[in-house]
């Protein structure tokens, strides 16, 4: 470890851990309480079938839970660059779980766009979907990027020293 390299300051971390609880227990939140709660007013209130409530809701928990893994990612990699730990072997594990849980969300997004799309006649779900689709997958080409340039070209880099 390099301690030369000045640490992020402590409340700065403490307040990125912060907002990521905050985060993790909102979506958790959602996906447990307020996106069922919502289908099963539809329900009373005479909205889609059975089926497709209980479709949506598979759906949307899935979507979920790949932003619950990518928060507790987030979390580990939070920890390593506090640690000036971020460029190992550790970090890369989590920054490659961060992007490959945003491109699957993203695709997993593109597909929801479409059904969402097809199945309603309105075209306010597939407006959101696809704008929360966009998002990830707009998150998803900046990580992708971070990984390559602080992993990849750092290895091309050492590789070529040692020639």
């Amino acid at each position: 470890m390099n301690h030369s390299v000045k640490h992020i300051p402590r409340h700065i971390f403490y307040f990125g851990r912060l907002i990521l609880i905050g985060l993790f227990l909102a979506i958790s939140m959602l996906q447990l309480l307020s996106f069922p709660g919502q289908f099963r007013n539809e329900a009373t209130v005479g909205g889609a079938s059975q089926t497709s409530r209980w479709f949506l809701t598979i759906m949307v928990g899935i979507w979920f839970f790949m932003a619950q893994i990518a928060i507790v990612a987030l979390w580990k990699t939070l920890s390593l660059i506090y640690l000036n730990e971020l460029v190992s072997e550790t970090g890369l594990k989590w920054v490659n779980l961060i992007v490959r849980t945003l491109g699957a969300a993203a695709l997993y997004g593109a597909g929801i766009t479409i059904l969402a799309i097809i199945a309603t006649k309105e075209p306010g779900p597939g407006v959101i979907v696809a704008s929360v689709t966009t998002f990830i997958s707009a998150l998803f080409v900046i990580s992708y990027f971070f990984r390559y340039q602080l992993f990849y070209s750092k290895l091309n880099y050492e590789a070529h020293q040692e020639e």
